[in-house]
């Protein structure tokens, strides 16, 4: 089943995808990013952000223009806000468009537009979650075909895979059909509504004979399945329970050693005498005269009666 890991991978969205998330090294040698950079400084990952952007915008509308089509185009506009995203470049999650960065795409982008006019920078006045959304219904679309070219496989040994990753656009479409009958919004919407008959992912599923056996809860996480990349970290809150734990661990066995050596063993004996001499110099220096001579009597048969006892504990049978 090693082999089923990858098999999301060969999907166009992650082709797509794949060569746009690819590093690129800030070295000076952009013009319109290096005069963004102090502009935007409080935003630490801007740098690396925009030098990808400016790369991806030239290489898109190069392709755009030998294809002829707006496939790249959409791709580059999901992955404009996916990675802005992910790097915190924006301040609103209520609309996403509402952010410094996003009213700077312009320069970066129109220093490349001549190339192919006709692949425009979109503006999307939406949420982060009806951005996911709407990014997870599009790539949804732009992979049926090669979904659908799965079905006739007998006994596909990675049936699971692929119905999880159908179910997880199932729950999307769902969520997406409810918000779009009062017309949330109109870029949602629209890519909504190109996903009819067929292509409707609770169809396909029907298709794939899939089961609840075949959906892996793991699995269904949309581009996190997809991309391992976007996995969520290990929760800071449970490594600190963990730490408590190991640490409450740590004291109740050094506080049952203590009262381990403090009862059945010569150090207790020691420990005693040590805290009783203590006790009695803060009480000479609170009460010295009154008690002075009944103090020295008690302490003097307390101490033989100590040293009686360790004599015997010492004594050999």
């Amino acid at each position: 089943m090693g082999e089923c890991e990858y098999v999301l991978k060969s999907l166009d969205s992650y082709e797509n995808y794949k060569d746009l998330n690819l590093p690129k090294e800030v070295n000076n040698d952009d013009e319109v990013c290096d005069e963004l950079r102090p502009k935007l400084n409080q935003y630490p990952n801007f740098s690396s952000y925009c030098y990808k952007l400016s790369r991806n915008v030239k290489n898109t509308l190069l392709k755009s223009l030998v294809s002829g089509t707006e496939d790249s185009c959409e791709y580059l506009n999901n992955w404009l806000y996916d990675d802005l995203i992910k790097n915190g470049l924006f301040q609103n999650k209520d609309n996403i468009s509402d952010s410094e960065v996003i009213k700077k795409i312009p320069e970066v982008w129109n220093v490349f537009q001549q190339i192919y006019v006709n692949c425009k920078f979109k503006n999307y006045n939406m949420s982060t979650s009806d951005f996911y959304n709407m990014k997870h219904l599009y790539d949804y679309s732009k992979n049926y075909k090669t979904l659908e070219s799965k079905i006739s496989l007998t006994d596909n040994p990675c049936k699971e895979y692929y119905c999880s990753y159908i179910k997880s656009v199932m729950d999307v479409y769902s969520t997406v059909q409810n918000d779009c009958t009062t017309l949330k919004n109109k870029d949602l919407c629209e890519i909504f509504n190109r996903i009819q008959g067929d292509n409707i992912p609770e169809v396909l599923s029907g298709k794939f004979q899939c089961s609840t056996d075949d959906m892996n809860a793991f699995l269904v996480k949309g581009d996190k399945f997809i991309d391992k990349r976007t996995q969520v970290p290990v929760s800071e809150n449970a490594a600190s329970g963990t730490e408590l734990k190991v640490g409450f661990s740590i004291i109740g066995i050094l506080l049952l050693s203590f009262v381990l050596l403090y009862k059945y063993t010569p150090l207790g004996n020691s420990l005693r005498l040590l805290i009783r001499s203590k006790i009695r110099t803060s009480y000479f220096t609170d009460d010295e005269d009154s008690h002075s001579f009944s103090q020295n009597t008690w302490d003097s048969e307390e101490e033989k009666s100590q040293e009686n006892r360790l004599h015997v504990s010492y004594e050999p049978i």
